[in-house]
């Protein structure tokens, strides 16, 4: 028996990639031609084809699809994608502050390899590996207290400085991740951050957790930053 069920009817989607296709293969067909010519036989088969295969897939091409599965959710939705090679992207609601919730957790890793010495501990190790693969959030205050040298709230603060470095400037933490019957720690005052260029359509209230906040686009910098990064030029 399923643990959860939904309540209401729902749209599956699933991807079909190209198929091969087939074009005539004129210099092979001309062969075959003078060849029947030449032997001087009553009837002969000139169909010679070869293999194409599909045109390759642009994201122009999807994009209509992916609204089109957004448009099916009753909430605010939004998605980007881009592919890394070219700088083409699709963008939709991407400026709207959210709540940070684990998105916040690269930021956390990418300010551990920024500040921490290496190569580092097994806890550490074990931490870092929890709080990016599992998103277990007390794993994710033990990471947040190594960067703070065993204060949090300082390590709140270095996560913050990685995030303003990079211009993400709708993003912050203030406040540990919430555990059940874990400590108690204090907020810290929410940053100051430069006014982020919003899209007047995009300027929505979602009510984001004011313990720590973020946007795609923001979302958008850190990744690209981590990609351009492990080629060697971030």
């Amino acid at each position: 028996e399923k643990d959860w069920q939904p309540t209401r009817p729902m749209t599956g989607y699933a991807f079909l990639p190209g198929q091969m296709g087939w074009e005539l293969d004129e210099q092979a067909a001309q062969e075959l031609l003078r060849e029947a010519l030449d032997t001087d036989v009553p009837a002969a088969s000139i169909a010679a084809f070869q293999e194409v295969a599909p045109p390759d897939l642009t994201l122009a091409d999807i994009k209509p699809a992916l609204l089109e599965v957004a448009g099916h959710f009753d909430g605010l939705t939004g998605l980007y994608v881009q592919d890394l090679t070219t700088g083409e992207e699709i963008r939709h609601q991407t400026h709207v502050t959210t709540s940070g919730m684990s998105m916040i957790k690269v930021a956390i890793m990418a300010t551990a390899y920024r500040t921490l010495p290496q190569p580092f501990d097994t806890d550490l190790e074990k931490a870092l590996s929890d709080m990016v693969a599992h998103s277990i959030n007390e794993q994710s205050n033990y990471v947040l207290l190594q960067i703070g040298e065993g204060d949090i709230a300082q390590g709140f603060a270095r996560v913050n400085e990685t995030m303003a470095a990079l211009g993400m400037h709708q993003s912050y933490i203030a406040s540990a991740y919430r555990v059940p019957d874990g400590p108690s720690y204090d907020r810290i005052p929410v940053p100051e951050r430069p006014p982020a260029e919003i899209p007047p359509e995009e300027r929505l209230d979602l009510l984001p957790d004011p313990a720590m906040q973020t946007s795609m686009s923001d979302q958008v910098i850190l990744f690209q930053g981590l990609y351009y990064g492990a080629q060697g030029s971030g």
